[in-house]
Formats: C-alpha cells, sequence, structure tokens
C-alpha cells in the first residue's frame, strides 16, 4: 500500500520554500487523514498544529490540503482571485460525502454552478430576503409563543435543541411555501435521518472509498431509503403546489428546470439538503450561541433590549433596524460568530494560479482551508480581551479593517 506522503510525493509537484526544503506538518493518521479530527477537534487542532507555522500541510484522506493560518494577509492574498476558485470535488469528503452533497451548490463549479446559483438566487438574494422581514417576523414570534407553556411568558429552554425548528421550517417556507403538520413532521424526520448519515461520513474510514460500499451494506441501504424518501418528499411536494392557482414556490420552478435539462434532479436534491439540513447546523449552531452568551453576559443583553424595546412592534421599523450596520445586536452576532464559529476551518477550495506564502509557492489547483480560529479568535488583531464576549469592541473597529482582520473569507456560495 502506498503511504500518503509517497502519494503525495509521486503525484503532486512537492510544496517547497526558496531554500528547496518541502512543506511540513502534522503526520499522516489512519485511516483519514486530518478528515475528521479538523472537524471534531477543531479547536484543540487549530492550536496544536501552530507549531508547523503559519502555512503547512495537513491530510484528507490520501489528498494533502495546505492550510494558511494566524494571517489575515494570507486569506487576503488567497482570496483576491476567489470569483474564480474551485471548490475541491465534494469537498474532499470521499464517497459517502459525495453521495449525500457532493452535487450541492456550494461544491460544484462552472457551468454547473451557475446554472443552480440561477435557479435559487431570486428567492434567496438580499433584495428578496429583505422584503420577506415581517413574515420572518411574524414566523419568529409565533415559533417563540409555542415555545411557552400554558401562558407562561418565562420559560426554560434548551436553545441547541429547541430552536432548531426554526431556522429549517423558516427556510423550508421560501422553498415550499405553506406547509401541512405532516409535510413539516416529514421534513423533520428526514432532517434527522440525515444528521444520522453525517455521522458515517464524519468517521471516515471505509466510507471514504466508493469500493467499500459492497461492505458496508447498512449504510448503503441507508443512503438508498434516505435518497428516496428525499426523492418523493420532493416530487410529491412539486405536484401539490404546481397544481395551485396561487402563487408559485420554488420548489415548482427547480423541479421544472431539472425535467427540462437546465440540471439533474441530483443536483436540484443536493442543494435542497444543503440548504435545510446541512445549513441548519450552521444556522442553529450561529442562534444558539448567540443566546447563550447573551444570556452569560446580561449587561450586553439588557443593552440590547433597551435598543430593540422602541421598534419590536413596527415591522416597518424592524425591518430599517434589521438593516443597520450599527445595532448592539448585529454586533453581538458578529461577535458570537467570531468566538464560537462552525467549524475551526473552512472547506478546502483552490486558485487557478500560483500562490506564494512566505517561502513556499502553493501550485495552482491545490486545495487549501483556512484556520477561522486562529485569525478570528487568537489573532492579536483583536486585542488583549480576544477570547471575552464584547461586542463594543466592533464600534471602535472600520468596516474595512474587519474585513481583513477578522478573515472572513468571500466565497461564491
Amino acid at each position: 500500500m502506498i503511504c500518503p506522503e509517497q502519494f503525495y510525493l509521486r503525484n503532486i509537484d512537492p510544496i517547497r520554500d526558496t531554500a528547496g526544503r518541502t512543506i511540513t506538518g502534522p503526520g499522516w493518521l489512519c485511516p483519514n487523514g486530518h478528515m475528521t479530527v479538523k472537524f471534531t477537534q477543531g479547536e484543540l487542532c487549530s492550536r496544536n498544529w501552530r507549531q508547523f507555522g503559519s502555512v503547512y500541510r495537513i491530510w484528507a484522506g490520501t489528498t494533502p490540503e495546505i492550510r494558511i493560518i494566524t494571517t489575515p494577509e494570507h486569506v487576503k492574498h488567497f482570496y483576491s482571485d476567489s470569483n474564480a476558485h474551485l471548490k475541491s470535488h465534494a469537498s474532499n469528503g470521499g464517497w459517502l460525502f459525495d453521495e449525500i452533497l457532493g452535487s450541492c451548490m456550494g461544491l460544484v463549479n462552472g457551468t454547473r454552478w451557475k446554472a443552480m446559483r440561477t435557479a435559487f438566487e431570486d428567492t434567496f438574494c438580499f433584495r428578496e430576503t429583505e422584503s420577506s422581514y415581517a413574515a420572518v417576523f411574524k414566523f419568529a414570534s409565533e415559533y417563540l409563543k409555542d415555545l411557552a407553556k400554558d401562558g407562561v411568558e418565562c420559560v426554560t429552554i434548551d436553545p441547541f435543541q429547541q430552536l432548531k425548528r426554526y431556522p429549517l421550517f423558516c427556510a423550508a417556507s421560501k422553498i415550499y411555501g405553506d406547509m401541512t403538520v405532516a409535510e413539516k413532521q416529514t421534513l423533520w424526520d428526514l432532517g434527522v435521518n440525515h444528521t444520522e448519515l453525517m455521522r458515517y461520513v464524519l468517521a471516515g474510514g471505509r466510507y471514504r472509498y466508493k469500493s467499500m460500499r459492497f461492505t458496508a451494506t447498512g449504510v448503503t441501504r441507508q443512503i438508498q431509503r434516505f435518497s428516496e424518501r428525499w426523492m418523493n418528499f420532493n416530487r410529491t411536494m412539486y405536484e401539490t403546489r404546481a397544481s395551485s392557482r396561487s402563487e408559485q414556490p420554488l420548489i415548482v420552478s427547480i423541479w421544472e428546470g431539472a425535467s427540462q435539462g437546465r440540471f439533474t434532479h441530483r443536483e436540484v436534491l443536493h442543494t435542497l439538503t444543503e440548504v435545510l439540513f446541512a445549513n441548519l447546523d450552521v444556522t442553529s449552531h450561529a442562534l444558539s450561541w448567540l443566546i447563550v452568551l447573551l444570556a452569560e453576559s446580561p449587561g450586553v443583553q439588557s443593552e440590547v433590549r433597551s435598543e430593540s424595546r422602541s421598534v419590536v412592534d413596527e415591522s416597518a421599523l424592524l425591518g430599517a433596524h434589521a438593516l443597520r450596520k450599527d445595532t448592539l445586536l448585529g454586533m453581538a452576532l458578529l461577535e458570537s460568530l467570531r468566538l464560537k464559529p462552525f467549524t475551526a476551518f473552512s472547506i478546502p477550495e483552490a486558485s487557478g494560479e500560483d500562490k506564494f506564502f512566505n517561502k513556499y509557492r502553493v501550485p495552482k489547483n491545490t486545495s487549501v482551508i483556512i484556520d477561522t480560529a486562529a485569525i478570528n479568535i487568537k489573532n492579536p488583531f483583536w486585542g488583549e480581551d480576544r477570547e471575552c464576549f464584547l461586542p463594543g469592541r466592533f464600534r471602535k473597529i472600520e468596516k474595512s479593517e474587519v474585513s481583513v482582520g477578522s478573515g472572513c473569507e468571500k466565497t461564491r456560495s
């Protein structure tokens, strides 16, 4: 068996510094390289791997990924041509990941990406989102009222569990329109099923390799059942909505687009999986941590309440308030995202041209990932109190500084 180090030297132009020394990094871990630990132990890896410097190599299975950390200047340089970047196939996640999400809009390139983006953008563009504030606020208000028991205004909740349904059904309403209780329950069950399958993706091992589908028969059957249920659910949602005389939701146009060959049903289903299930974890993570951090900071919480009290009953004022860039609530969200990123690392993507970082030349089409934890938390830019939840810090930072200093990545999707 060829070890990953030999595979790397044999098949890929070795990355060397100006003195001719090959780039280093943590040793390969059996059987997934660093694919699993960079998600499950992200903050620990971020801390331990800094010994290799600001540019080094890790492994996703047998695929090398170049990791750029700590310097926002490197991030700015890498994303200077972001509009031409290519996402790595199935995010270097292997066979099972490819089966579940590999053809979603966020992971395809070129004409495939453009076709899917065109189909979805009118529903999720800023203009449409801006016009939907009243509906979103109404949805949120009704959701919170449902959490209360027997009319009690103050209840204790677990935000990481009880808020998950909110972003799911809020996003689903943009795709399917009004949904029945039965339709919502079916969608929720499919989401739970998807989460179970993603555990195998993170486990890696034989689930990384297509040839292993014949030995992992139980998982293979689970994928097939999920795919069939997901296809049938969306086909049914299309059929019931297409026959309606009222305004037709997004599912109608994207399903017809696939039937007409503008893109495939697999691409539609994977993109819906991305929007509703994969992004559900991202959204609920961000929402839950914001609530937890505010709960732990009564002073900030009190200021946010005071700021919002004057507009809470006027939907028009709420919309204008949400658009502002200088509200404490908005700053609290930014601070929460900074301190509690969903993952410590970005998904891999590649530039179409050679990039130079420190003394290293990274060849074009090489997978590169960003250590968001190192840049957004550990970087000295944020000051001595950088690990504290202090939303007011954004009042002192220019917008141009944040776009560089925070290491925010610019992506096409």
